[in-house]
């Protein structure tokens, strides 16, 4: 997916699915969001400072303002507070949240849009879940706000942060079809190689059972598991709950990977992000 959006950039940057309920339901949002700000200006004005990205206000007031009916006096004041002064400026994010509800006005579907129109509304939107989560955090904000706003951020970026159905698809079949090819070793490696002995029924069924339920509950609410990991851990304590030994040498090996990927994606990740910018 991620080749695909380096490629076809224009084609993921929004989900071009998104019905006209989708639409509206995010455009609601920003509008929640506006009235939000209007209500509570006294509250936020004095309290984002520092908390602002400037290379990220610099690049999307750029984009999204080009198209503005605002004189150049004004957007240059507002550049100026915040890539000098380092400050929140709220007529620039109103500015922002405005052209953004009104870009997502009586639109059945993102066709209707532009190449331009479609990457500068992704950026909008971007910058307005930026914005909202800076303020999340701040402490004079209630705990009752917090939850209002992280659900608004939520339905905000609802149409840009999205997998198309038939990648998903394809990720499915292709960790099916590995399953399928090298199932032998996937199966003596959990079930002979962590424990000393053999896995009973019994064992095994506790094992996926606790997976399965396991891996569930994480999907439901957004904690990022790893299925190995789970898995791995269900069999070990059904081994060891059945007065059985594990193999301390696979569980090492195991532990290794889990704590050496973290570091090593990181490390790659990096590489990739100064390579692709160099080109």
């Amino acid at each position: 997916m991620l080749i695909l959006i380096g490629v076809f950039p224009v084609g993921f940057v929004i989900n071009m699915d998104a019905t006209k309920y989708d639409i509206r339901h995010s455009r609601n949002a920003v509008n929640n969001l506006h009235e939000y700000f209007l209500n509570n200006h006294h509250k936020l004005t004095d309290s984002i400072e520092s908390k602002i990205e400037k290379k990220f206000f610099q690049e999307t007031y750029t984009h999204v303002t080009q198209d503005f009916d605002v004189k150049k006096n004004q957007y240059e004041e507002c550049i100026s507070n915040v890539l000098n002064k380092n400050i929140y400026n709220q007529s620039c994010t109103m500015l922002v949240i405005k052209h953004t509800s009104e870009v997502l006005l009586n639109k059945k579907n993102f066709y209707q849009l532009s190449a331009e129109e479609r990457l500068d509304l992704r950026k909008s939107l971007l910058f307005i879940a930026n914005i909202t989560n800076k303020i999340i955090v701040l402490p004079e904000i209630s705990e009752k706000d917090k939850k209002f706003l992280k659900k608004l951020c939520h339905d905000i970026t609802y149409i840009i942060e999205y997998s198309p159905i038939w990648i998903i698809l394809i990720i499915a079949l292709s960790l099916s079809f590995g399953t399928m090819v090298s199932w032998k070793r996937i199966a003596q490696t959990i079930g002979e190689k962590i424990g000393k002995n053999e896995m009973t029924y019994a064992q095994s069924l506790s094992a996926q059972l606790t997976s399965a339920l396991s891996i569930g509950i994480a999907s439901y609410t957004g904690m990022p598991v790893s299925t190995t990991h789970v898995l791995s851990s269900a069999v070990a304590g059904a081994v060891l709950i059945d007065h059985g030994e594990i193999q301390k040498k696979t569980v090492k090996n195991i532990l290794l990977a889990w704590i050496l990927t973290l570091p090593a994606s990181m490390l790659l990740s990096g590489m990739l992000y100064i390579l692709i910018s160099r080109i």
